[in-house]
Parts: C-alpha cells; structure tokens; sequence
C-alpha cells in the first residue's frame, strides 16, 4: 500500500493519498475572500506529489480569482531554504499579504524570515500552514491550518492492506 506518495502505473498497489490541491484551493478562496490581493503559496519541490497537488489549488484557486497575484515558490523541504524564499518575499515593495506553506519544516523558516522583516504573523502576513501544529495554537491569533485526518488515512492504508493480504 502507497501512502501520500506517487504510485507508478505499472506497480499493482493500493493508494491512500490526501486531497492536497483542494485543501489548498479552499484556503487560497478563504483568503481571497478576506480582502488578499498577493497570495504566495510555499512548497516542496516538484518530485513529491504533494508539492504538484498543492500546485494544483492554486492553479485552481488563480482560475477564480481574476486580479489576485498568486505566487508560487517550490524548495526543499527545509526550515533554511523555507527561510530564504520567504525572506526574499517580504523584502519586496510588493510583498504578499499572505503565504500559505506546505509543511512543518518550511513554517519554521517562514517564521524566522517574518522576524528578520520584522513583521508579525496575523497582524503584517496572513500565514495558513498544512497540519495542525502546536506551534500554530501559540500565536494571536493562531495560525490557521490546513488539517489532514492521519488516523483515518492510516486506519484506511491499514484496511487496504489487510484485504490484500486476505
């Protein structure tokens, strides 16, 4: 059984795998709705499927909303590269009001970037992260979240397996 990643055609697997592109397209209208303008969207580089169907929202998101910037940024999933893009972001004139970002690891990174610009998550830049973290529930407000069932996808990947089995 595949779980989250790519499932090659020619390998007879069971797939469990999250709706990343519509988690992401969700919280891009959210903020569309509340007035943003110039949206950027932080991910994992090309090669993780996840990365391509958070792509996807976005792309999805951008169809909806005529006159919105939409800014898409793929790096390592890491808290330096996280860092460096997200610094380059909000050094600009034309910074985002709000940045989505795809991953733990790279929320770190885009945290240090605001401190550095000396701007503040909630009040300066929006910021929506995927997976609820703890870390996201300390801050005022706390950051908003784009929220996978792992249970449920580990309940699902389990009882997949064990039909193959039987």
């Amino acid at each position: 059984c595949i779980v989250e990643g790519d499932q090659p055609a020619s390998v007879p697997a069971s797939y469990v795998h999250s709706d990343h592109a519509a988690g992401v397209a969700e919280a891009l209208r959210h903020l569309v709705s509340l007035g943003h303008r110039r949206i950027a969207l932080l991910t994992g580089p090309d090669r993780y499927r996840s990365a391509r169907e958070r792509r996807k929202g976005l792309d999805i998101a951008a169809a909806a909303a005529p006159g919105v910037t939409f800014l898409h940024r793929g790096v390592e999933l890491n808290a330096e590269d996280g860092q460096a893009t997200a610094g380059v972001l909000f050094s600009g004139a034309e910074r985002p009001t709000a940045v989505v970002v795809g991953g733990a690891r790279l929320l770190m990174g885009v945290l240090h970037a605001l401190d550095a610009a000396d701007l503040e998550p909630g009040r300066d830049v929006a910021i929506v992260t995927s997976d609820a973290l703890p870390l996201a529930s300390m801050f005022r407000p706390p950051l908003a979240s784009i929220q996978r069932d792992g249970p449920a996808i580990g309940r699902a990947a389990a009882e997949l397996l064990l039909r193959r089995i039987a």
